[in-house]
């Protein structure tokens, strides 16, 4: 399979035939859109940052390898310090406190670029400014120009530290807004609650069953009786 990747999770597909047989195969230079319905967001988080000469400065920043982290798929390995100058940063600390594993998207917006350009990294637990892969969890591949999401799973309980950078040293950046998005946890379906039809259905058969014992005994009974004559009028029948 061909394929040029559109986000974390769905990519588009050329020159093959992925239906089954159940629609037309597509040739060269067509293509197919997997598309998944993206579940409903239920906490959103959006802060506004400026990178300049008055941020702390981290030593090196993450290699950029075209490849965001995402949820969907095995967790990144950090690709590695770029290299051993001083690059200005922001850093926001979140906790999970949902009692759920849940699934974090963070996007860049800015419009910062050329030798302005920035980068965002995800580390679990603490940030080390001497060591950019200690605790490192995820990142977004590639700049964003002017946005570039990347998701990563967080358990209950953990912290998480997202660090903002600027690429070129001492460039800064004059701007840009950071979400940090999670997915509603699923539900599950409540059981039916019992109506009154199952009551009132199991009542009749009841009276049903107390009519039908009823007739057997009267037919029982019948046998005290004999029909005499033509105009078959019963007559008590005499006891032997």
């Amino acid at each position: 399979m061909v394929g040029q990747r559109q986000d974390e999770c769905c990519f588009t597909e050329f020159g093959c035939d992925t239906t089954g047989g159940e629609f037309p195969p597509v040739s060269s230079g067509q293509a197919l859109i997997a598309v998944a319905t993206p579940p409903p967001v239920c906490s959103l988080i959006a802060v506004n940052g400026v990178i300049d000469s008055s941020d702390p400065t981290q030593t090196g920043r993450v290699v950029r390898n075209g490849v965001p982290s995402a949820c969907c798929e095995e967790p990144k390995v950090c690709p590695g310090p770029f290299d051993a100058l001083q690059h200005h940063y922001d850093s926001y600390t979140f906790t999970n406190t949902s009692g759920a594993t849940q699934c974090v998207t963070v996007d860049i917006n800015t419009a910062c670029t050329g030798n302005n350009v920035i980068f965002a990294t995800a580390y679990l637990g603490s940030f080390n400014p001497i060591d950019v892969c200690a605790n490192y969890l995820a990142d977004e591949g590639v700049s964003p120009l002017p946005t570039q999401p990347f998701s990563f799973n967080v358990d209950d309980g953990q912290t998480i530290v997202i660090v903002v950078v600027e690429v070129n040293s001492n460039a800064g950046c004059s701007g840009y807004t950071m979400t940090a998005t999670t997915s509603c946890p699923e539900t599950a379906t409540p059981s039916p609650t019992p109506t009154a039809t199952a009551t009132a259905t199991a009542t009749a058969q009841l009276q049903q069953r107390q009519l039908r014992h009823h007739l057997q005994r009267l037919r029982s009974r019948r046998g005290l009786y004999r029909p005499r004559g033509r105009d078959r009028r019963p007559r008590l029948a005499r006891s032997s």
